[in-house]
Order: structure tokens, then C-alpha cells, then sequence
């Protein structure tokens, strides 16, 4: 039977009356009319058997929408269940992205993520890492996935005979579709089979296939490439990552004034360096050839300047790891402050990422370093000799000395 059209509170009356006269052997259900958007209710006689059995159908076809609804998550799902080793090039920030998207929210700790990734995908491989090595890197000119493509199929090393399968051809091994997802991963899979070949051509006694469960790939599992780190260029997500030497490092003091370049000037004399800016007054600044640290240590460690005070990285860190116990037996902020990080932010180069100060710095393109003067300011070097100057003549400049009074060391 279908009624009449009619109003949304009528087809409410009309349900009430009904139900409370006929409470089983039909069945109720509003739709709507093909030419019009009017709504009317349909009544038909049925048993609790067909009831029961529409709403498991319903219950069928409501599993099936959010199974759809679900997508690509289930790939997901099954790529961490495998637990097989998973192929990706400079993947870093792949992983990131997938834990977060598909996973858990990413967590603030890196220790905690750490554990995160490897409950998730717990045998990961970075061709990238593995191309960076001390054992590949000397037989490869670059380390970009498409050249290292390239590479891998010259003398060098051996490429086995790779085949698409039936039913894969959107890719095939001489074209060059680079930066699509699938073309990209078809290249990070073949240059795994040729480096880990020649791994195990080199090894003693060679091996002609490397199982991804060999020994001769556990220093490549587990870890990726950093890129455009000072120097740390890859993550352990098995154990503690390498502490690199930083006798190259000073940690220097200046006035708020002071922009990259006076850093790049004041150590001019030893060659190219790295900046990290800490705050508005202190930087991070990494020798770029570490043979001139000895000549930079004996020339601005025990120099006498209101201007700036040089210190060692390991004294840095010292008094660094005394600040953080200090203020937070006291409850105060950790250093740096959060003000003084967004001030910061606008004075460091483009490019930069934030990192934790303590632990590592940033590189600043040399190309970035020269900044603009501007028309009425001297040179930094001949503004910190006049300065120096009026110091030995007891003649402070006014800027020396309130940074030297806020500056109290």
C-alpha cells in the first residue's frame, strides 16, 4: 500500500497510529516520489522471518560501507602484520607520515617514537642509508634515487634480469617516470637487489643471494638517512644513535645586534662554518674543516672582548645540563625560552629546521651567509676594532656595556 504524500509531521502520526494498532505483520518505510521531492510512506504485509532477515541484510550492507570506508588503512594493516622488511628511498619522512596518518599520533619523545615505528614496521630498510655507506658510497658519484639508479646498473654492479609481471605493465625498467609513488618504489626495490648483491659479492666468503634476514644487511635495517645534517646523517631505531665528535663546535655569546655574518667574519680566518641560532644572543658554530680548530681554540678561547665570549661545546653542554636541572628544581621554563625561539626563527636562515639545541645544528648554505649591510653601518670586522680600541683605551661603548651588564658570566 502507499499513501499520499504529505508533511514529515503527519508521516510522524501516521507511524504512531499504525505501530500502536499493528505491531507486527507489516511493515512501515517513507521514500521519495521520482518527480518530486515529496516524501510518502509504503506499508506491506511481512513475517518476523523476513524482518529478522532485511535488517541482517541491512547489517551486511552497513559492514561493506565501512569496510569501503576504511580504504587504504587496510594496506596499511597488512604490510605491518607481514613484518617483512619494507624498501624505501630517503624514507624518513614517509614513515612519519604513515605513522601519523594511519596509526598513532606522532609522539614528542624520540626515544617513544622509536619504539613506535618498530611496533609498527618493525624491519624497515633505507636505500639511501644503505647507498651512503662506508662500503657503497666510494662506488657511487650520488646518492638521488634516479641517478642511483643509473649507477647501479653499470659495471660496477650486477643487475640480475628483472620481468614485470603479467597484469603490472604501468611501469617497465626503461622508462623514467620519476617522482610517482609506484615508479619511485619499483626503482628503490630494484637498487636494494644490486646493492645487496654487490654487499654480498664483497663479503668473505661472498654470497650469491642475500636473504633480507642475513647478517651482511643488519647494519642497514633498522635506520635512516638524516639529510642536510651537520653531522649526524642517519637514525638507529634499535639502539642509541652515534655521539659525533664536536671539537669542531664553540658556543658563542654576542650582542643582540649581531646577524650570521658576524659569525661568518669572526671566524673567517678558519675556514667555512656552520650557524645555529639558539637565541638572540647565542649561536651554535660548527668549523667546517676541523684541522683549524686547534688555531681557532688558541685564538678566541682565552680572548679578553666585551663584545662576545667563545667557549668549547663541552663546556656549553656542562652548563647547559646545569641550567635544566637548575629550572626545574625551581619549576621554571626550560631554556631556551619559546619567545626567544619564534625571535630567532625570523633571524636564521631560510631552510632551517628547528632541532634541539644541545644535540645538534642546522646547515646554512654558504650562499645564505653574506646578508646585506646596510648603508650606514660599518664592516663587523672594522666595528669590533673600533669597539676593541675604545675598550683599551677604557672608553666602553654604551651597547658593550649593557650587554656586558645583562651578560653577567
Amino acid at each position: 500500500m502507499q499513501l499520499e504524500p504529505c508533511s514529515s509531521y503527519l508521516r510522524k502520526l501516521i507511524y504512531e497510529s499504525v505501530q500502536s494498532k499493528h505491531s507486527t505483520g507489516i511493515e512501515m518505510s517513507s521514500k521519495t516520489a521520482e518527480n518530486s521531492n515529496q516524501r510518502y510512506i509504503t506499508i506491506i504485509k511481512c513475517t518476523d522471518q523476513d524482518r529478522l532477515d532485511k535488517i541482517q541484510t541491512q547489517e551486511i550492507n552497513d559492514l561493506g560501507d565501512v569496510d569501503s570506508a576504511v580504504g587504504f588503512r587496510k594496506v596499511m594493516d597488512y604490510l605491518s602484520a607481514s613484518k617483512k622488511l619494507m624498501i624505501g628511498h630517503n624514507m624518513y619522512l614517509d614513515v612519519f607520515h604513515m605513522i601519523e596518518q594511519f596509526f598513532f599520533p606522532l609522539p614528542e619523545d624520540l626515544s617513544e617514537f622509536k619504539s613506535m615505528v618498530r611496533m609498527t614496521f618493525p624491519n624497515l630498510l633505507d636505500t639511501k642509508y644503505m647507498a651512503s655507506s662506508e662500503k657503497l658510497r666510494p662506488l657511487l658519484e650520488s646518492t638521488q634515487l634516479g641517478e642511483l639508479w643509473r649507477q647501479v646498473k653499470g659495471k660496477s654492479f650486477e643487475m640480475p634480469t628483472v620481468e614485470v609481471a603479467d597484469g603490472y605493465k604501468g611501469y617497465d625498467l626503461t622508462s623514467e617516470q620519476f617522482h610517482e609513488a609506484g615508479f619511485d618504489a619499483l626503482m628503490a626495490g630494484l637498487c636494494y637487489i644490486a646493492m645487496s648483491k654487490k654487499l654480498g659479492a664483497m663479503a668473505t666468503p661472498s654470497v650469491e643471494y642475500v636473504e633480507p634476514s642475513s647478517k651482511i644487511l643488519s647494519p642497514y635495517v633498522n635506520r635512516f638517512f638524516v639529510l642536510w645534517h651537520f653531522d649526524i646523517n642517519g637514525v638507529n631505531l634499535c639502539g642509541p644513535d652515534p655521539e659525533p665528535n664536536r671539537d669542531n663546535v664553540f658556543h658563542v655569546s654576542f650582542p643582540q645586534e649581531w646577524k650570521t655574518i658576524d659569525l661568518v667574519e669572526l671566524f673567517l680566518p678558519y675556514g667555512n662554518v656552520y650557524v645555529h641560532w639558539l637565541d638572540d644572543v647565542s649561536a651554535l658554530v660548527a668549523l667546517k674543516s676541523p684541522e683549524n680548530t686547534v688555531n681557532a681554540k688558541a685564538a678566541l678561547l682565552n680572548k679578553s672582548s666585551c663584545l662576545y665570549r667563545v667557549r668549547t661545546y663541552a663546556e656549553y653542554q656542562k652548563w647547559a645540563n646545569q641550567q635544566l636541572q637548575s629550572s626545574r628544581v625551581e619549576s621554571k621554563k626550560s631554556f631556551p625560552s619559546s619567545e626567544s625561539k619564534s625571535t630567532v626563527s625570523k633571524r636564521k636562515s631560510s631552510g632551517s629546521t628547528e632541532v634541539s639545541a644541545a644535540c645538534s645544528m642546522d646547515l646554512i648554505p654558504e650562499d645564505d651567509e653574506n646578508e646585506a649591510e646596510t648603508a650606514d653601518e660599518l664592516p663587523p670586522t672594522k666595528r669590533r676594532k673600533a669597539v676593541e680600541e675604545e675598550n683599551e683605551s677604557e672608553e666602553v661603548s654604551s651597547t658593550a656595556r649593557v650587554f656586558e651588564e645583562e651578560n653577567n658570566w
